[in-house]
């Protein structure tokens, strides 16, 4: 999977991932896996922060069936720079991403 994502990259296509990996029960966002920044070490590019608010209750856990007509709120944050993070961890750098989401969401 990330070879397949690296040579979409270097195609100039964007990737998106969703760090969590699941939805999570209580909508409050889970801990990241760091899939996505392992790839966005590799291949030097900014990372794009962006909060969906509102779609677990849309499309709660428990199944892929849209429940109702639900508001979803979707928010880009700045972009975070590749040279910002360059010499980081994986694990680091989505620490920090998470944290820069969270307190956007006002988790903490």
């Amino acid at each position: 999977m990330m070879r397949a994502c690296e040579a979409t990259r270097a195609a100039g296509n964007s990737i998106i991932m969703f760090p969590e990996g699941t939805r999570s029960f209580s909508g409050r966002m889970r801990d990241f896996k760091p899939g996505a920044f392992e790839l966005a070490l590799r291949t030097h590019v900014p990372i794009q922060p962006i909060l969906l608010r509102g779609s677990g209750d849309a499309l709660p856990k428990r199944g892929f069936v849209l429940q109702g007509r639900h508001p979803i709120r979707v928010s880009v944050l700045d972009p975070i720079p590749p040279e910002s993070f360059a010499g980081l961890s994986a694990e680091a750098l989505s620490q920090r991403v998470r944290s820069t989401m969270a307190k956007e969401l006002g988790e903490s």
